[in-house]
């Protein structure tokens, strides 16, 4: 189902400035408050795709975030959501175009599990 709303969804930008840090993977659930025990189990996981078997029939967006090459812009470019709820995104880094830098996965994994798409 859409996310689609009025405005765009920013990630990474607030009212107080931009977010300085990386992210590996992006989950959108909708309609449901996750557990604390399945918050844990995302912050600590190591394995990539692990939110898509979180109430995974609240998932609306998953990207991984993982389809650009290391050290390259990301601005303009599409991220492909894999929830199967077709909700891409859109790198978008303002006018400047100085930090929204792909930079190569060193920390996650994919499990045999989610590369046969369970």
């Amino acid at each position: 189902s859409s996310l689609a709303t009025a405005v765009p969804l920013n990630i990474g930008h607030g009212t107080s400035g931009a977010f300085d840090g990386a992210l590996a993977e992006l989950y959108i659930w909708k309609g449901i408050v996750l557990t604390q025990v399945e918050i844990d189990l995302l912050a600590k996981s190591k394995i990539k795709g692990i939110g898509k078997m979180v109430q995974s029939s609240h998932l609306k967006m998953y990207i991984p975030l993982d389809d650009e090459t290391s050290g390259t812009s990301c601005d303009g470019d599409t991220f492909l959501d894999l929830s199967g709820n077709n909700n891409n995104g859109i790198g978008d880094n303002g006018a400047n175009n100085t930090g929204l830098i792909s930079v190569g996965e060193s920390i996650l994994s994919y499990s045999s599990q989610i590369l046969q798409g369970i």
